[in-house]
């Protein structure tokens, strides 16, 4: 019989089954993995009601023993949830299989056998509630071997979905999950051999403990039946980015779809499988393979994290395709110290790269156009810029000419004296000293225009005097100078010699198009002088230029440094200012800034900071 301590027990356990049900369903836990432990949860209730119910029956009533061990018997059915269970987590099921209805043939047949015992005595040779007295038949052995087959099976699975993750809470599930599958079959071991009373009660409350106890921990303390876990594995499969998990051993704990289907193919990365030994299909991509490989050594020798970016070719049905991808990698820890392997990220940036450089050539178009628009402005200006020394060569070849013919009239005149001919070769001399001199000025102004349509390409960083840039910015714009009426002021106050590192026609492209936006601006107040200083602010080169011109409008100030903005009407492309500022960013790490004029006007500040520049 069962006594009045055990009743209680089992009062107990069936409230705390109950409310174990009831709170999970008012949680609204209903993924499969749930289910299956909520039919355990049912069976338990089933068969501990069965065991209370032996407390108010007669023990010689052997009908009514027949009937509770039959009821209790549906225990038969904890090993297959508990396989369904380890299934479950392992192949991360959202409905279960059809074929896994096949797993409850035999403890249907089984229960079948104990309900219909009393006609063919296959599982009970001898049926009795009392431990000693009971002898079982064949067929209970062959249900014990296949309860052992479902546990051992459980058990596998779980172990494997442990050794493929590093994460220590999984870990802690296998070995709760192990211990409740354990617990029981042990039990059922002891009884069969003896050792352990075969009772009714002790077999429910080792199933209880083992299945319900320690399989409840995994899922309260260690999150088993956590969702979190399944949904997680779903969520990086789907985002772009792939990554890699490695043990201390280099072995490949994880991997991701994303990385699977580009890194995994190319170089042949699998689970499981030791990272060195992997073999890159395509024997191009040994490169990138070993370059992996060596990062990911550095960060488990260094116990650093690295960042770098990582090329690979990819075949594609129509062609090959070059992609780019930022690889994190970085140290995994257990707790503060133990290195326990490395995570490699890899995030896809073949769009950026190719939005960078889309960006660049539209930037290096627009500074070909604007070198192009600040040449035609050139060009203009160059007929009037050669005019003037043109004319006086003219001049001086006719005066010349009237020269030789005065000369040579008065040869053998005696009425001209010697200091008459020197006077004609003095004046002569004059005209082509005036020659040369205008000769040399449009040599000098064709070669600074032709510097100036050197290719955007051609970048020269080399060492200039900034004092080239004043002289060759006047050229240039002599003509707007005098057009707007006009000068240029340069006033240095940092030393003898400013000496700049970098491209000089940029820096002329920049100053040229500040001077004749300064021009263009003090147009119509008459012109004036145009200040060009330049000073030390915080050991960076400024150079200012200084206008008094109509400044720059409200509605402009804004976006004066974006494309296609300008206040000079059809007269301007509205890239001027937009290209200087990129072209100062580019090429001599500068900034541009701008500020009103106190006396009227604009006052424009180029800042170039200390490693750019020298004072000699």
């Amino acid at each position: 019989m069962i006594s009045a301590a055990w009743l209680v027990v089992l009062i107990i356990v069936e409230i705390s089954i109950l409310a174990f049900i009831i709170s999970m369903r008012l949680k609204r836990n209903d993924q499969l993995l749930h289910k299956l432990y909520y039919c355990m949860a049912y069976i338990a209730l089933i068969w501990d009601a069965a065991l209370i119910a032996l407390f108010f029956f007669d023990w010689s009533d052997r009908t009514a023993q027949y009937i509770i061990d039959s009821i209790t018997n549906i225990a038969m059915f904890f090993p297959v949830f508990t396989l369904c269970i380890a299934m479950t987590i392992f192949y991360g099921w959202n409905k279960l299989p059809s074929w896994c209805g096949l797993l409850f043939f035999e403890p249907m047949i089984s229960w079948g056998m104990v309900w219909t015992n009393p006609l063919h005595h296959h599982y009970y040779a001898h049926f009795s509630l009392i431990s000693g007295e009971v002898v079982f038949g064949w067929y209970f052995y062959v249900h014990l071997l296949y309860t052992f087959i479902c546990l051992t099976a459980s058990i596998i699975f779980i172990i494997m979905v442990a050794k493929r993750n590093i994460s220590s809470i999984l870990r802690w599930q296998a070995v709760f999950f192990t211990i409740g599958c354990l617990f029981p079959s042990v039990v059922n071991i002891g009884s069969v051999v003896g050792v352990i009373p075969a009772t009714t009660v002790i077999n429910f409350l080792s199933v209880i403990t083992g299945m319900l106890l320690f399989h409840g921990i995994a899922i309260f303390k260690f999150h088993l039946l956590d969702i979190k876990p399944l949904a997680m594995q779903t969520v990086m499969n789907r985002i772009s980015d792939g990554y890699l998990i490695l043990d201390l051993n280099g072995l490949v704990i994880d991997i991701n779809r994303a990385f699977a289907d580009v890194f995994g193919r190319e170089y042949g990365i699998t689970i499981n499988c030791q990272l060195e030994k992997c073999s890159p299909t395509n024997p191009d991509a040994q490169t990138g393979f070993f370059t992996l490989i060596g990062h990911i050594e550095n960060c488990r020798s260094q116990n650093v994290s690295i960042t770098y970016e990582h090329s690979i070719i990819l075949r594609t049905a129509a062609a090959f395709v070059r992609k780019y991808y930022l690889v994190d990698i970085t140290p995994l820890y257990f707790g503060k110290e133990d290195n326990i392997g490395c995570v490699a990220m890899f995030k896809d940036i073949t769009i950026i790269k190719e939005s960078m450089e889309e960006l660049q050539q539209n930037q290096m178009r627009m500074m070909q156009q604007e070198r192009l628009a600040s040449l035609g402005q050139m060009v203009g200006g160059l007929a009037h810029n050669l005019k003037t020394p043109i004319m006086s060569i003219a001049g001086g070849v006719s005066s010349i000419e009237n020269l030789i013919t005065e000369s040579e009239s008065s040869t053998g005149d005696p009425d001209v004296t010697n200091e008459d001919f020197l006077e004609i070769y003095l004046e002569m001399h004059d005209w082509t000293q005036r020659i040369r001199e205008a000769c040399a000025y449009m040599s000098d102004i064709i070669s600074t225009v032709k510097e100036q349509a050197s290719s955007m390409e051609a970048e020269y960083n080399v060492p200039f005097i900034f004092e080239d840039i004043v002289r060759r910015t006047e050229m240039l714009l002599r003509h707007e100078l005098l057009q707007t009426n006009c000068k240029l002021e340069y006033s240095n106050t940092v030393g003898p010699f400013i000496i700049t590192q970098g491209d000089i026609n940029s820096m002329v492209q920049v100053v040229t198009n500040l001077v004749d936006n300064a021009a263009y601006s003090m147009k119509d107040n008459g012109g004036g002088t145009i200040r060009m200083v330049t000073s030390l602010v915080d050991d960076n080169l400024a150079i200012k230029i200084i206008d008094t011109g109509i400044g720059i409008p409200e509605e402009v100030k804004k976006k004066v440094f974006q494309s296609m903005i300008t206040t000079k009407g059809s007269s301007g492309s509205g890239i001027g200012l937009y290209i200087s500022k990129l072209i100062l960013e580019a090429k001599f790490n500068a900034r541009i800034e701008y500020e009103d004029n106190p006396g009227g006007g604009t006052i424009f500040t180029v800042t170039i900071p200390s490693e750019h520049f020298r004072i000699n």
